[in-house]
């Protein structure tokens, strides 16, 4: 999953991990080579899509609305596959949204082909919900008063186990402002809360241009005899957050907030009002249609089908996947945007998602030089759906759990095809954390039995901190997050480099060495967390 608009259409129309499509922006003015649709054409990858496989079975292939970012439809031309395409980059008429063009065009060639030609499959991209989210003139009154949800982590009031770009560059909502919104939620709005409260309004009007046109085709399909005999699906490329963990309106973030997209299918076979908790993804969909509509899908394609998930027959849900990977890349040749852009200021990641658990593993923020690569965040979504409480901070989470997961990033950081299939379906895999360590095992789990200086006062202020542990430690397991330096009765972290072992100290030990000379007549306080 590549929660970015781009990305994930790409992902969608492929079937392939963001890492395999090569797509990892919306366009090259940040992405340069790998940005929008002209990376997704450089690579001849609209060669095979969902919509060359079904028009190789047959299918009378539409596509209405939004493809992908930077494609653009007076140069680029239709790609391949696809019998009908309409991209409508302005209304077609005046006092006519984009949504509203996208929906009318659609619906009319609906209108058009249904009742000539079989089968059929029209693939239709609204904008909504999206920034600027305008809207028809008929739903200008609607959710007067309406705000954000607001979850118990909307302005999350401790942010001192998240990552850095979180906890060190995020003030309360309160003292933030968000430039983004539309010019409409700039006027008497003062920070943040008030101008994503006005901009979800904006954006729910939006949405009823989509939930009209939802009706309209089922109307119309029940009508000609064909809804029973019609698969319908509805699901999106991203989510985004409205504030949680104190992220302004955005997406980009391993979060269950831009990550988990809904997905809702009906059709033949399918049960009114069932709800699955498998891991679906994005590069799932290409290869359920094609399995729709009888069609051969690739060996490239990395996903699967769920159409047995979505079936009546539970016999038919396992075995299935236990880990999907989440990734947002970066590359040194690439222009970085403002880090007042919150939409965009992420740093670089790489997590797992299971069934019940989140895990994440930052990298290099290109942002700044002094980041928090090698931070880590586990969240029990079990216990902590708004993922509050980061159990890898805490020293939580038993070693061997992170060495598994760790190892999990590992399988699919490059996987492919069937290799990815295999690193999702890892059985030695569980879906929640394992539970602690007993309370009186021998040996215990390992311990500092030592540190040097053994005082926090009457030091040089170029002395390095030095931990000694109980037995050897996972060398990857000490590092800035686990063994920190503080300004004592602050919060404020020391910047310093972390190494061990120290060649120059007894075995198993750490040295944190400050990377400015510490400041005479301040206490300072060393803590370790041995993630045992």
């Amino acid at each position: 999953m590549y929660p970015l608009c781009c990305p994930s259409r790409a992902i969608i129309q492929r079937g392939q991990y963001a890492h395999n499509t090569q797509v990892f922006g919306n366009g090259s003015a940040n992405y340069g080579n790998n940005g929008g649709y002209p990376a997704f054409d450089r690579q001849d990858l609209e060669k095979s899509t969902v919509a060359t496989w079904l028009d190789a079975a047959g299918y009378r292939t539409m596509h209405f609305g939004k493809y992908m970012n930077n494609f653009h439809p007076q140069v680029d031309p239709k790609p391949p596959g696809w019998d009908v395409f309409g991209t409508p980059t302005v209304p077609s008429q005046a006092g006519e949204t984009k949504n509203a063009t996208t929906a009318n065009r659609a619906m009319a060639q609906l209108r058009q082909d249904a009742p000539k030609v079989e089968p059929v499959f029209l693939q239709v991209g609204f904008d909504a919900p999206h920034v600027p989210n305008d809207y028809e003139s008929q739903d200008a009154t609607k959710f007067v008063g309406e705000q954000v949800p607001r979850v118990a982590s909307f302005d999350e009031q401790d942010v001192t186990d998240k990552p850095r770009y979180i906890r060190e560059d995020k003030p309360p909502l309160s003292q933030q402002t968000n430039p983004f919104v539309h010019d409409l939620c700039q006027d008497n709005e003062t920070n943040s809360i008030q101008q994503n409260d006005c901009e979800y309004v904006r954006q729910l009007r939006n949405l009823q241009t989509v939930d009209r046109f939802i009706k309209d085709v089922t109307d119309y399909l029940a009508s000609q005899g064909e809804l029973s005999n019609t698969y319908i699906v509805y699901y999106t490329d991203n989510g985004n957050h409205w504030g949680e963990h104190r992220l302004d309106f955005g997406k980009m973030t391993p979060y269950e907030t831009d990550t988990n997209f809904p997905l809702l299918i009906r059709g033949p076979g399918i049960p009114e009002d069932a709800t699955s908790s498998k891991l679906i993804g994005n590069h799932d969909i290409a290869p359920t249609f094609a399995e729709i509509a009888g069609a051969s899908t690739p060996s490239f394609v990395d996903g699967r089908s769920f159409l047995r998930i979505a079936d009546a027959d539970p016999n038919n849900d396992s075995p299935w996947r236990t880990g999907l990977y989440v990734e947002r890349r970066y590359k040194p040749e690439w222009t970085l945007p403002p880090k007042e852009n919150s939409g965009q200021y992420v740093p670089p990641y790489e997590g797992g998602r299971e069934e019940n658990l989140l895990y994440v593993h930052y990298q290099d923020d290109p942002w700044t030089a002094v980041n928090d690569a090698g931070f880590r965040e586990f969240y029990d979504l079990s216990t902590d759906p708004d993922e509050l409480r980061n159990l890898a901070y805490y020293g939580e989470v038993p070693q061997a759990t992170l060495d598994r997961l760790e190892g999990r990033l590992l399988r699919l950081r490059g996987c492919k095809a069937e290799g990815c299939r295999a690193a999702e379906d890892d059985t030695t895999s569980t879906t929640t954390p394992p539970p602690p360590p007993p309370t009186d095992p021998v040996p215990g789990p390992p311990t500092v039995i030592s540190t040097v200086p053994s005082t926090a006062t009457g030091v040089a202020p170029t002395v390095d901190v030095k931990a000694t542990f109980s037995e050897d430690m996972l060398a990857s397991s000490i590092n800035g997050t686990t063994f920190k330096l503080f300004k004592k009765g602050t919060t404020t972290k020391i910047a310093a480099q972390v190494s061990y072992p120290d060649p120059n100290s007894p075995p198993y030990t750490a040295k944190l060495h400050p990377n400015n000379s510490l400041q005479s007549g301040r206490t300072y306080k060393a803590v370790v967390t041995t993630g045992a």
